[in-house]
């Protein structure tokens, strides 16, 4: 007996599956989530509820001299952020001559009350709140807030995964971020596990900020 026309139906119901599934495949691999951009909305999430974290700041200047190097230490333990302790310590290797290297500085503020004290010498103190930028819902990154482009990158532009990296001790992904898919504005080296920023560099890692101690235990004590 001739199977042909059977073999024939076999044909044309392979056609239309190849045919039904092709569309499928091609619209998933269109539209599948990005993995770097996912990467970049978790922690943009993750560095939002954050309560703690150190960062240390470093610009190098002509032949990678240190121009500027700061570290700061900020705690906003309270939910809208009244409360917080800010240390900062910066030196300006180019400033040695005038006796000026190193300068730190603490800013506090415990029930309504602001404390602040510069360098070794006496606190201050007076009844009202200061705003600082750090405590209100991201740290500042060279002058703007930390992933203030996040909505940018997530709606044209692209996170190119580069590599890993130990910052610190701990491991993070590295990512270049561009806003045009094509031009990188800078890297970002995000730890996986809790989705919070290690390292951020601009300008061919001659601008580098990294971050560590992140939520850790606040203490905050008058100082007066």
């Amino acid at each position: 007996m001739d199977n042909k026309p059977s073999r024939l139906s076999g044909l044309r119901i392979k056609l239309l599956l190849l045919f039904a599934i092709v569309p499928v495949a091609v619209a998933y691999y269109v539209t599948r989530p990005d993995p770097g951009l996912t990467q970049l909305q978790l922690s943009r999430d993750a560095v939002h509820k954050a309560r703690s974290w150190h960062s240390h700041e470093v610009v190098k200047g002509p032949g990678d001299m240190i121009a500027h190097e700061e570290t700061k230490d900020v705690s906003c333990p309270s939910k809208n952020r009244s409360d917080y302790r800010i240390e900062t310590s910066f030196q300006r290797p180019d400033a040695l001559r005038y006796g000026q290297a190193q300068h730190s500085k603490i800013d506090m503020s415990i029930s309504g009350v602001h404390y602040s004290r510069i360098d070794d010498g006496p606190w201050d103190s007076y009844v009202g709140g200061m705003f600082l930028q750090d405590c209100n819902g991201m740290p500042i990154v060279h002058d703007s807030k930390l992933y203030f482009d996040a909505d940018i990158v997530i709606a044209t532009g692209k996170m190119r995964r580069i590599g890993h990296l130990r910052v610190d001790s701990e491991s993070c992904t590295e990512w270049e971020v561009s806003w045009d898919r094509t031009t990188p504005r800078y890297t970002v080296c995000i730890n996986e596990a809790d989705h919070l920023p290690r390292r951020i560099t601009l300008d061919s890692g001659r601008w580098t900020m990294e971050f560590s101690a992140w939520n850790a235990p606040p203490s905050l004590v008058a100082p007066i």
